[in-house]
Protein backbone atom coordinates (compact mmCIF):
# COMPACT_ATOMS: atom_id res chain seq x y z
CA UNK A 1 0.00 0.00 0.00
CA UNK A 2 1.50 3.62 -0.80
CA UNK A 3 2.19 5.58 1.85
CA UNK A 4 0.55 9.66 1.48
CA UNK A 5 2.01 12.12 3.49
CA UNK A 6 -1.75 13.95 3.30
CA UNK A 7 -5.03 11.53 4.71
CA UNK A 8 -8.11 12.75 5.64
CA UNK A 9 -11.75 11.63 6.29
CA UNK A 10 -14.16 13.70 4.20
CA UNK A 11 -18.14 13.53 3.71
CA UNK A 12 -20.19 14.67 0.85
CA UNK A 13 -24.26 14.77 0.94
CA UNK A 14 -26.18 14.53 -1.80
CA UNK A 15 -29.29 12.94 -3.52
CA UNK A 16 -29.46 9.14 -2.40
CA UNK A 17 -28.89 7.82 -6.07
CA UNK A 18 -25.77 10.00 -6.50
CA UNK A 19 -24.33 8.75 -3.87
CA UNK A 20 -24.75 5.27 -4.50
CA UNK A 21 -23.12 5.73 -8.17
CA UNK A 22 -20.43 7.27 -6.07
CA UNK A 23 -20.10 4.71 -3.94
CA UNK A 24 -20.87 1.60 -5.89
CA UNK A 25 -19.58 2.68 -8.89
CA UNK A 26 -16.64 4.89 -8.45
CA UNK A 27 -17.92 8.01 -10.42
CA UNK A 28 -17.00 11.49 -9.39
CA UNK A 29 -19.87 13.35 -8.64
CA UNK A 30 -18.22 16.62 -10.36
CA UNK A 31 -19.27 19.86 -10.05
CA UNK A 32 -18.92 22.44 -12.70
CA UNK A 33 -18.50 25.41 -10.93
CA UNK A 34 -16.99 28.70 -12.05
CA UNK A 35 -17.82 31.40 -10.05
CA UNK A 36 -16.49 31.98 -6.51
CA UNK A 37 -15.97 28.10 -4.39
CA UNK A 38 -13.31 25.49 -5.23
CA UNK A 39 -13.86 25.29 -9.52
CA UNK A 40 -14.02 21.53 -10.55
CA UNK A 41 -14.49 18.95 -8.49
CA UNK A 42 -16.19 16.51 -6.39
CA UNK A 43 -16.93 18.54 -3.59
CA UNK A 44 -16.60 17.14 0.27
CA UNK A 45 -16.56 18.48 3.85
CA UNK A 46 -13.91 18.07 6.27
CA UNK A 47 -16.70 16.67 8.99
CA UNK A 48 -19.34 15.41 10.24
CA UNK A 49 -21.63 18.11 11.37
CA UNK A 50 -20.73 20.05 8.44
CA UNK A 51 -21.93 17.57 6.08
CA UNK A 52 -25.10 17.15 8.08
CA UNK A 53 -25.89 21.02 7.61
CA UNK A 54 -25.65 20.66 3.78
CA UNK A 55 -27.77 17.21 3.95
CA UNK A 56 -30.26 19.68 5.52
CA UNK A 57 -30.04 22.37 3.38
CA UNK A 58 -30.61 20.12 0.40
CA UNK A 59 -33.24 18.58 2.34
CA UNK A 60 -35.34 22.26 2.65
CA UNK A 61 -35.50 22.57 -1.23
CA UNK A 62 -36.39 19.10 -2.32
CA UNK A 63 -38.32 16.77 -1.53
CA UNK A 64 -35.94 13.66 -2.40
CA UNK A 65 -33.59 11.29 -0.09
CA UNK A 66 -30.49 12.90 0.70
CA UNK A 67 -27.23 11.16 2.14
CA UNK A 68 -23.79 11.20 3.62
CA UNK A 69 -21.04 9.45 1.56
CA UNK A 70 -17.78 9.19 3.09
CA UNK A 71 -14.66 8.48 1.93
CA UNK A 72 -10.88 8.51 2.63
CA UNK A 73 -8.81 11.07 0.25
CA UNK A 74 -5.37 10.40 0.30
CA UNK A 75 -2.76 12.21 -1.56
CA UNK A 76 0.32 14.29 -1.04
CA UNK A 77 0.35 17.29 0.08
CA UNK A 78 1.61 18.68 -3.09
CA UNK A 79 -1.58 17.86 -4.72
CA UNK A 80 -3.43 20.32 -2.70
CA UNK A 81 -4.09 23.72 -3.68
CA UNK A 82 -4.64 24.70 -0.14
CA UNK A 83 -6.21 27.90 -0.37
CA UNK A 84 -6.43 27.95 3.42
CA UNK A 85 -2.59 29.06 3.19
CA UNK A 86 -1.81 32.57 2.34
CA UNK A 87 1.29 31.89 0.06
CA UNK A 88 -0.43 29.72 -2.00
CA UNK A 89 -3.54 32.39 -2.16
CA UNK A 90 -0.82 33.89 -3.88
CA UNK A 91 0.82 31.59 -5.77
CA UNK A 92 -2.22 31.31 -7.55
CA UNK A 93 -3.11 34.65 -7.82
CA UNK A 94 -0.12 35.30 -9.77
CA UNK A 95 -0.11 32.42 -11.61
CA UNK A 96 -3.45 33.52 -12.92
CA UNK A 97 -1.98 36.50 -14.10
CA UNK A 98 1.23 34.86 -15.67
CA UNK A 99 -0.85 32.36 -17.46
CA UNK A 100 -3.08 35.02 -18.26
CA UNK A 101 -0.79 36.86 -20.34
CA UNK A 102 0.53 34.44 -21.54
CA UNK A 103 -2.12 32.85 -23.43
CA UNK A 104 -4.44 36.05 -23.99
CA UNK A 105 -7.42 34.79 -21.97
CA UNK A 106 -9.35 37.09 -20.49
CA UNK A 107 -10.38 34.90 -17.09
CA UNK A 108 -12.05 36.66 -14.36
CA UNK A 109 -9.96 37.39 -11.45
CA UNK A 110 -12.59 37.91 -9.38
CA UNK A 111 -13.76 34.54 -9.92
CA UNK A 112 -12.37 31.71 -7.71
CA UNK A 113 -13.67 29.23 -9.34
CA UNK A 114 -12.87 30.03 -12.96
CA UNK A 115 -9.39 31.32 -11.78
CA UNK A 116 -8.60 27.55 -10.28
CA UNK A 117 -10.10 26.14 -13.47
CA UNK A 118 -7.89 28.11 -15.83
CA UNK A 119 -4.96 27.83 -13.65
CA UNK A 120 -5.22 23.98 -13.43
CA UNK A 121 -6.05 23.45 -17.54
CA UNK A 122 -2.66 26.20 -17.74
CA UNK A 123 -0.79 24.15 -16.16
CA UNK A 124 -1.98 20.99 -17.98
CA UNK A 125 -1.66 22.78 -20.87
CA UNK A 126 1.85 24.28 -20.20
CA UNK A 127 2.89 20.45 -19.03
CA UNK A 128 3.32 21.28 -15.32
CA UNK A 129 2.34 19.22 -12.48
CA UNK A 130 -1.10 20.63 -11.68
CA UNK A 131 -2.89 20.17 -8.37
CA UNK A 132 -5.73 17.40 -7.50
CA UNK A 133 -7.34 18.61 -4.47
CA UNK A 134 -8.14 22.01 -3.89
CA UNK A 135 -8.91 23.04 -0.08
CA UNK A 136 -10.47 26.48 1.07
CA UNK A 137 -12.51 27.88 4.24
CA UNK A 138 -15.98 28.96 3.32
CA UNK A 139 -17.87 31.26 5.63
CA UNK A 140 -21.30 30.73 6.49
CA UNK A 141 -23.88 32.30 9.07
CA UNK A 142 -23.90 32.01 12.52
CA UNK A 143 -25.33 28.85 14.32
CA UNK A 144 -29.28 29.25 15.43
CA UNK A 145 -28.61 26.93 17.95
CA UNK A 146 -25.84 27.72 20.74
CA UNK A 147 -22.48 26.27 21.82
CA UNK A 148 -19.29 27.35 23.33
CA UNK A 149 -17.93 28.98 20.61
CA UNK A 150 -21.01 30.76 19.07
CA UNK A 151 -21.68 31.99 22.23
CA UNK A 152 -17.89 33.37 23.13
CA UNK A 153 -17.80 34.52 19.69
CA UNK A 154 -21.01 36.96 19.68
CA UNK A 155 -19.44 38.21 23.07
CA UNK A 156 -15.77 38.47 21.79
CA UNK A 157 -18.03 40.80 18.92
CA UNK A 158 -18.44 43.70 21.43
CA UNK A 159 -16.51 45.92 20.37
CA UNK A 160 -13.10 43.95 19.64
CA UNK A 161 -11.44 43.29 16.17
CA UNK A 162 -8.91 41.14 17.00
CA UNK A 163 -8.64 37.27 16.21
CA UNK A 164 -10.81 34.80 17.69
CA UNK A 165 -12.19 31.51 17.70
CA UNK A 166 -14.92 30.90 15.62
CA UNK A 167 -17.18 28.12 13.63
CA UNK A 168 -18.24 29.95 10.97
CA UNK A 169 -15.42 28.39 8.40
CA UNK A 170 -16.29 25.75 7.16
CA UNK A 171 -13.35 23.35 5.29
CA UNK A 172 -14.31 22.31 2.00
CA UNK A 173 -12.49 19.91 -0.30
CA UNK A 174 -12.40 19.44 -4.39
CA UNK A 175 -11.43 16.38 -5.33
CA UNK A 176 -11.06 16.02 -9.07
CA UNK A 177 -9.57 12.27 -9.38
CA UNK A 178 -11.29 9.73 -7.73
CA UNK A 179 -8.06 7.55 -7.57
CA UNK A 180 -7.28 9.84 -4.52
CA UNK A 181 -10.67 8.30 -3.18
CA UNK A 182 -10.44 5.23 -0.94
CA UNK A 183 -12.85 3.69 1.36
CA UNK A 184 -16.17 4.84 -0.35
CA UNK A 185 -19.43 4.21 2.15
CA UNK A 186 -22.29 5.50 3.09
CA UNK A 187 -22.60 7.02 6.50
CA UNK A 188 -24.93 5.33 8.55
CA UNK A 189 -25.70 7.75 11.99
Amino acid sequence: MEEYDFVQTIYHADFAENNSNFIDNNVLLSSREDGNWCGRGMYFWDNLSNARYWQNKKKKHSNRDVTISQASLRCYETEILDLTDDDSAKALYRAAVHYKSKVGFDVDLCKLGAVINFVHQALIDDQQKAFSVVKLAGVYGRNKEENLIESYERAYDKGRKSPHATSRLKIIYSVRHEGLLFSQCLYHS
